[in-house]
């Protein structure tokens, strides 16, 4: 049973690190579409 729980909580913590890392790129993405989309940059 331990090592079943150890394999169910580190299943967990790589779907949370994943599905982190690809909100963020796609944050990213829309970010730079939306800079890209607007002729004024704000430097």
């Amino acid at each position: 049973p331990f090592n079943a729980a150890r394999g169910v909580g580190f299943a967990l913590i790589w779907m949370a690190l994943i599905l982190y890392t690809a909100e963020s790129i796609v944050h990213v993405r829309r970010r730079r579409a939306v800079l890209a989309a607007v002729p004024i940059s704000a430097d």
